[in-house]
């Protein structure tokens, strides 16, 4: 008796569903937005390179046009400028005196000291002078510039490598936002796609208007996040722009970009890093500059030998109508300077120390940052094979509840949530893919080759 109450009123309530036409939701419709672009706007400064964008070609315009580099260009020709000064100390120094006098009595007798009465008088002086000694102290003056010189090209090897970076980085990041700019259009597709099939059903009454609900509010942030990621791709060009040294009112259209494969070898790693990163040729640089400045503030009051030439003529009218030569050797001595000696030499001594722990702190940085940049490219290259792992499923998933829904069998809530899942699983691969090659640079960066 109760199973055919039961059946009687399921043929009662499939009766009236199928007699109920179907209700459809009054919302809204989604409306895609216009792509985002850039105002057209007059481009001055240097040029990009025609054509697509590779990453060495925009590594290179960088070199070139990078205020950081130019002005550590600056700085190496004012050291080599520097050391040109402290040879001057080496070489010898000429010099040339000239003079035409016209003397004439105001009154009384005037008698010149020639002789010669009055009238014009000229002299000619010409005069050398050269260090012959002074204990070492004008050559490690010498020596000391010179290293500067060689810390201040160590500087610039490593703001050039620090601008390759960051332009790698930066041109790795215009990549990512590309692909989340695909990303979200193949999900805005989806999400079209779900809201027809869930239409389709509720036109005929076999789904419920909460589908379609559900399926523009799912569009409408698919719609949102795609608008985003535009904004993302064009404010990732124009760090990209920056980061060059280039106009960022500039057009880019870049390409992909492969990061040559570093030796797996940890040893080998840090030999490389030890031997190239500019870091430490500046630093061994500043030590020997500063124990080389120490040794000149020691000698600061230290005898000097001068030899001194000189020639000199004069005369009325002619001015080699007397002369004479004189060559005469110099000794200089300060024995008494009042304790400055004492004081540069504390100085230098000081200056001395802190480049010895600068090099040490300079070592133990490279050092951590070739095992950081290692466990960086690890743990980033096993990323991204689990993200290709949760790519592949969530794909799966999405084609499993597309089909039961279609089917009858599974709900609409279903679809959403596998598409939701298969985005997330897609950029989290598109991020972890990107992690790789800036991981890759970041060691290449660790072992002072990325210029290589």
């Amino acid at each position: 008796m109760k199973l055919g109450f039961s059946v009687l009123a399921l043929a009662v309530v499939g009766w009236s569903a199928a007699q109920t036409p179907a209700k459809v939701p009054q919302t809204p419709d989604v409306k895609l937005p216009p792509p985002l672009v850039l105002p057209d706007l007059a481009v001055g400064g240097a040029k990009l390179p025609a054509g697509e964008l590779s990453l060495k070609s925009a590594i290179d315009f960088a070199l070139i046009n990078q205020p950081l580099v130019l002005s550590s260009r600056g700085f190496l020709q004012a050291a080599q400028g520097r050391r040109v000064l402290a040879q001057t100390g080496l070489n010898p120094t000429v010099g040339l005196n000239l003079s035409f006098t016209n003397s004439a009595s105001l009154g009384g007798s005037f008698t010149s000291v020639n002789g010669g009465g009055v009238g014009w008088r000229s002299s000619l002086g010409l005069s050398a002078n050269q260090l012959l000694y002074d204990f070492g102290r004008t050559p490690s003056l010498v020596k000391a510039q010179t290293e500067g010189v060689r810390s201040a090209e160590a500087d610039l090897a490593r703001v050039r490598q620090d601008v390759a970076f960051r332009v790698a980085n930066a041109y790795y990041t215009v990549l990512l936002a590309k692909q989340l700019v695909v990303i979200a259009e193949n999900n805005v597709k989806n999400r079209q796609s779900q809201l027809g099939l869930s239409q389709a059903r509720v036109a005929v009454g076999l789904g419920a208007p909460s589908d379609m609900v559900r399926a523009k509010a799912t569009l409408a942030d698919a719609v949102a996040q795609l608008t985003n990621a535009q904004a993302d791709e064009l404010a990732s060009e124009v760090n990209l722009l920056l980061s060059m040294g280039a106009d960022p009112r500039q057009k880019l259209s870049i390409g992909d970009a492969q990061v040559d494969d570093v030796d797996a070898d940890p040893q080998a790693r840090m030999d490389l890093a030890l031997k190239n990163r500019p870091e430490l040729r500046s630093a061994r640089a500043d030590l020997n500059q500063a124990r080389y400045a120490l040794d000149v503030a020691k000698k600061t009051n230290v005898p000097t030998l001068l030899l001194v030439a000189a020639y000199s003529g004069r005369g009325v009218g002619d001015p080699f109508s007397s002369r004479s030569g004189s060559l005469a050797v110099l000794l200089n001595w300060t024995f008494g300077d009042g304790g400055a000696t004492r004081g540069q030499t504390a100085v230098a001594l000081g200056n001395f120390q802190s480049a010895v722990a600068n090099l040490t702190q300079s070592t133990q940085l490279v050092i951590s940052d070739v095992i950081q940049a290692g466990l960086d490219l690890s743990n980033a290259t096993l990323r991204k094979q689990t993200a290709e792992v949760g790519v592949a499923n969530a794909r799966e998933l999405v084609r499993i509840s597309n089909g039961r829904y279609e089917g009858g069998v599974g709900q609409f809530l279903e679809i959403t949530d596998a598409q939701s899942q298969l985005v997330s699983a897609e950029r989290n691969l598109a991020v972890a893919a990107i992690d790789v090659f800036r991981a890759k640079i970041a060691l290449q960066r660790a072992m002072g080759t990325i210029l290589n």
